[in-house]
């Protein structure tokens, strides 16, 4: 044959390959997204679906993950006593990895409340359980907390950000700073509870870090102040209208930016 016409039908050939391997590459990727949005379904289902109804307190709760699945989980518990126990935690990492272990963390936790295992002990076990079944480079930053008809109960707060207190009758937030380490880290730790409190009207709001880092199109965080000045504002009307209106916040600070983290908030207001 002509040398130019091999020349032709090589380049042919490698263009049909090219195709093919465009073909399956894009296949792959289909069957991929099918697979993460089957896993965002499965996780989503984890989460509450209903929230307990507990005399004089108001429940709510958002989470969204980066990108199809995430590290961060919440939960409700109404326990036999009564009293609400909640959760908010954020596993360190993203994606796939993350979503696995705090999906199996859920589920531990789950269990231990639904037993009436006391909020520490049941922490305490759950530090032990992560720290003999995952790396030393996984941990769990984590805010939970009981609470009866009355606003009375107790949290720990471990390795969390700050969760922030509206007290209605002042105007003031206070802001619920890390009293135990995080969990994950040392399976010798015992973890303890701390008094909490709500008045009628006061607001409790708990969050993950992808709340304050939330970025504008400039690349600047949300940030803190930001988030307190929302809760100052709205809070007095009510927790639906702060949840509404922190979640606009965010819609609008961002302008459409990507997420560049897991977000989730849980919100309680003593009526």
């Amino acid at each position: 044959m002509d040398e130019k016409i091999l020349n032709k039908l090589a380049v042919e050939a490698g263009n049909v390959l090219e195709r093919v391997e465009m073909i399956k590459s894009i296949e792959q990727r289909k069957k991929l997204e099918q697979e993460l949005t089957l896993a965002e379904e499965t996780q989503r289902t984890l989460l509450p679906q209903t929230f307990p109804k507990v005399q004089n307190l108001n429940l709510h709760a958002f989470s969204k993950p980066t990108r199809y699945v995430g590290g961060d989980f919440y939960d409700f518990v109404e326990l036999e006593t009564g009293e609400l126990a909640g959760v908010l935690a954020d596993v360190s990492g993203k994606g796939i990895s993350a979503s696995l272990l705090s999906s199996m963390l859920l589920g531990c936790l789950q269990m231990q409340l639904r037993a009436n295992v006391p909020v520490n002990e049941s922490l305490n076990r759950l530090n032990r359980f992560l720290c003999e079944k995952s790396s030393s480079s996984r941990f769990v930053t984590m805010f939970l907390f009981t609470l009866d008809s009355k606003g009375s109960g107790q949290y720990i707060s471990a390795g969390h950000n700050p969760t922030y207190l509206f007290h209605a009758a002042s105007g003031d937030i206070e802001e619920i700073v890390s009293n135990n380490m995080i969990v994950g880290a040392f399976p010798s730790i015992n973890y303890e509870a701390a008094r909490l409190q709500l008045n009628k009207g006061d607001v409790l709001l708990a969050y993950s870090d992808g709340l304050t880092e939330a970025e504008n199109p400039q690349g600047e965080m949300l940030g803190e102040e930001r988030v307190k000045a929302i809760i100052r504002a709205e809070a007095p009307a009510g927790s639906t209208n702060l949840e509404r209106k922190l979640l606009e916040g965010i819609h609008n600070f961002t302008m459409g930016r990507s997420q560049t983290d897991d977000i989730t908030i849980v919100i309680v207001e003593r009526v």
